[in-house]
């Protein structure tokens, strides 16, 4: 079974009742947080708390974590990903940040960081040019960097888990 790091989000205050829907689903607990719970599985697991989790807000794929103290460093941080193990250059994508340092104060800076990265590696690669797409993107990456430290995730359910069968422009009659 392959280890895979997944983290998984959570309303404040569930954290506890996430962990235990992590073991029920095989999954294994690896931290608690305020926000969320660090957890390892298969990528089985990984489908089944997507899938069936009622208490998770969002569950993500650890694909890197790396130290960075400049923007160049982050750019470099991405860079070092082989992109073309998740997704081609003509997969849409898009890229979220959260957190702040090493000189990024924008969440939008550091999101463009990581995109940049991930464009020029694969055009240099395949010669094509990924478009990055806001809505309804074919895979969404997540970065997030806390005093230094910066952590790279595909977004496992794309959306909060809130809104699974929610339907947009569909209206009931009474």
């Amino acid at each position: 079974m392959a280890h895979i790091l997944y983290f998984a989000t959570v309303p404040t205050g569930a954290v506890e009742l996430l962990a235990e829907e992590v073991v029920a689903l095989g999954g294994k607990v690896e931290k608690r947080q305020p926000t969320g719970v660090w957890c390892q599985g298969d990528l089985a697991f990984g489908y089944r708390l997507t899938l069936w989790s009622r208490v998770a807000n969002r569950v993500y794929l650890h694909l890197q974590r790396a130290r960075v103290d400049t923007p160049e460093a982050l750019y470099q941080a991405a860079l070092e990903m082989d992109w073309q193990q998740h997704l081609t250059g003509k997969t849409p994508f898009s890229v979220s940040f959260t957190g702040a340092g090493a000189g990024i104060r924008h969440t939008h800076f550091g999101a463009l960081k990581v995109k940049d990265a991930v464009v020029d590696q694969l055009r240099a690669r395949t010669g094509e040019r990924p478009s990055v797409e806001r809505e309804g993107p074919h895979l969404a990456l997540h970065a997030h960097l806390h005093r230094g430290q910066f952590d790279l995730f595909l977004d496992m359910s794309g959306f909060g888990l809130h809104q699974r069968s929610y339907k947009r422009g569909v209206r009931f009659k009474a």
